[in-house]
């Protein structure tokens, strides 16, 4: 970067060097070269974290597949009652369905709000914008 009277001139990279550590990229705008034990200390401050995320998106999606396997079964389970009371008790069965559907929706709304509770205090401890 090269100041030119009162206009500042930044480049492409040091852009690129910002997104990924603002701190980093101002103190190489200050003239700080890259060996101290604070550097390394940070460099390994990052590379701990890259695998920390690392392991939380693995969870992550090792989490989904065990919902959809879960809600899938959940689903067959149903389906089976539901085909059970309209055979043997069909005078109850409307009734059981509606408790099962409100159960069902119940279920998957706490959970659905424990989950965006706990990815919301991640993104916001690791710094993660929300991208829609």
């Amino acid at each position: 970067m090269k100041d030119k009277g009162s206009k500042l001139i930044i480049k492409a990279s040091e852009i690129g060097q910002f997104i990924y550590c603002p701190v980093a990229w101002h103190l190489q705008r200050q003239g700080y070269k890259g060996k101290s034990p604070a550097l390394d200390r940070g460099l390994k401050e990052h590379y701990d974290m890259g695998k920390e995320l690392d392991t939380m998106m693995k969870e992550e999606k090792k989490e989904r597949r065990f919902l959809f396997a879960g809600l899938a079964l959940m689903g067959i389970s149903i389906l089976i009652l539901i085909a059970w009371l309209v055979v043997y008790l069909p005078d109850v069965a409307g009734m059981v369905v509606w408790l099962i559907i409100l159960l069902c929706s119940l279920i998957l709304t706490v959970r659905s709000r424990r989950r965006y509770t706990y990815l919301r205090r991640m993104r916001k401890e690791y710094v993660i914008s929300i991208q829609t």
